[in-house]
């Protein structure tokens, strides 16, 4: 939960089991290298501080050892309300504050699984751009993805064009988040560079396709109708709901399984 109010257990653990219920799994969304201020243990190497959504945070750096210190708690937290697994998110800066140096985030998903498997929950993370991305990440991956360090693949474009990210990086079964931007003037949106002019309605047709033909699927939407405008993680700033001929469209533009219609008449793909 990212909206900033206080949410109930209650209301996490019915969340997780009505996903469950829908055959889909649930993530528990945690930033991984992110304490606050002054708060890492003596130790631990902080790369800077920053400020994450107008709060002053240092972001430490990926080891085993800061695995070994965080994980166990969220693993515990992550068992009781009942999702699948945690999703590990990462700061865009990561690659330039690492000095291009992937190793240590290896480093955090070996020791993290470790914890995570006595729980019985998977685990994902946010390779922003492909940095710290290994295909041998993605070894035994099937129906439980027995074996692999990763559930799935998940890339975030910031910099790197997403055709580009897919042609480097589509090896089938990943979630790809290229936010199709808040207009077509694509202001503070270097993902969305060369894309002036088009609206983001287009863009998200054109990206859940592209995703779709490299076997993977398109970080689009949300409660089925509302579009996903920037990498803003306060999703409840969506911009709007999409009519039901627009979810359509973006349905046919990736050549996906019709959308099944819930109570109520809005729209959703069928979970994976």
């Amino acid at each position: 939960v990212t909206t900033g109010g206080a949410v109930r257990r209650i209301a996490l653990r019915a969340a997780a089991a009505k996903i469950t219920e829908q055959r889909g799994r649930s993530w528990l969304f945690v930033n991984a290298l992110l304490v606050g201020q002054g708060a890492a243990p003596t130790g631990f190497n902080v790369l800077r501080t920053a400020s994450e959504n107008s709060v002053i945070v240092d972001i430490v750096a990926p080891s085993a050892e800061w695995a070994n210190h965080v994980v166990p708690a969220w693993a515990v937290f992550a068992k009781e309300i009942g999702v699948d697994g945690i999703h590990w998110d990462v700061p865009e800066t990561l690659e330039v504050d690492l000095a291009s140096d992937p190793q240590g985030l290896r480093s955090f998903l070996e020791a993290a699984q470790l914890t995570l498997v006595q729980h019985g929950l998977l685990q994902t993370m946010n390779f922003v751009d492909g940095f710290g991305f290994d295909v041998s990440f993605t070894a035994g991956i099937g129906a439980a993805s027995v074996g692999s360090l990763v559930a799935f693949p998940y890339w975030t474009a910031v910099k790197m064009k997403t055709t580009d990210l897919l042609v480097k990086y589509g090896c089938g079964g990943f979630v790809l988040a290229s936010y199709p931007g808040n207009d077509q003037a694509h202001a503070d949106e270097p993902w969305n560079a060369e894309h002036v002019g088009r609206f983001p309605l287009a863009l998200a047709m054109e990206r859940w396709q592209e995703a779709s033909l490299h076997g993977g699927v398109y970080l689009a939407m949300r409660d089925g109708t509302a579009l996903l405008r920037t990498r803003d993680d306060y999703w409840s700033q969506s911009f709007g709901w999409l009519l039901a001929s627009d979810a359509q469209g973006l349905q046919d533009a990736a050549l996906l399984p019709p959308m099944l219609p819930p109570a109520g008449g809005a729209l959703r793909r069928p979970p994976p």
